[in-house]
């Protein structure tokens, strides 16, 4: 019986764009100043699309595409659904309590445990956009595990950093970017 060649390990390199990164970089700053940081979307995805398709998964380029409007949308239902209440939050609460307030602690102590825990969900959504909008020969990747899942360890291995003296920001790196792998696909492969 003769026997089947051994599956080889998919080879990845990395091909330099023709026209690099530098002229992008100085067009896409010239244009963030001109439309008061507007532009800022669209360069992003300008350089996200020319590294994904940089990097070759045996001889084939990877595909990034997200848009510079999804990226602004984005940003304008985290600004006005978070960020804008937040900010509002902050400015009033300490008027409405005053400054030597005994509750004044306890909203210092809430504030930021919601900026860590909003935090943690934002970089899991990020990451769940990005793979979302990778493809590699019309093969979609993508994320498939729970944002709340990532933002509470987020949150618990960020308030052990100080009482630990640091010495968990190793094991937390580690920990944190094992749930992202671990839940990263590629089409219906883990």
């Amino acid at each position: 019986v003769p026997s089947l060649p051994a599956a080889s390990a998919p080879r990845i390199a990395w091909v330099p764009p023709p026209d690099g990164f530098v002229g992008v970089s100085l067009i896409n700053g010239i244009l963030r100043i001109l439309t008061l940081g507007l532009y800022h979307f669209w360069g992003k995805t300008e350089v996200r699309q020319r590294i994904w398709s940089a990097v070759r998964i045996d001889g084939e380029p990877i595909e990034y595409r997200g848009t510079g409007g999804e990226l602004l949308r984005g940003f304008l239902i985290v600004f006005f659904l978070v960020l804008l209440p937040l900010g509002i939050a902050s400015f009033a609460v300490p008027l409405l309590l005053g400054m030597q307030s005994a509750g004044r602690g306890f909203y210092e102590l809430l504030f930021w445990g919601l900026i860590f825990l909003l935090s943690g969900f934002g970089i899991h959504r990020a990451r769940r956009y990005r793979l979302s909008r990778t493809r590699w020969r019309g093969i979609r990747a993508g994320l498939s595990g729970r944002s709340g899942h990532f933002a509470w360890t987020y949150l618990w291995t960020t308030a052990l950093i100080p009482l630990t003296l640091g010495w968990i920001l190793p094991w937390r790196a580690v920990r944190l970017q094992s749930l992202l792998v671990n839940d990263s696909r590629f089409g219906n492969k883990a």
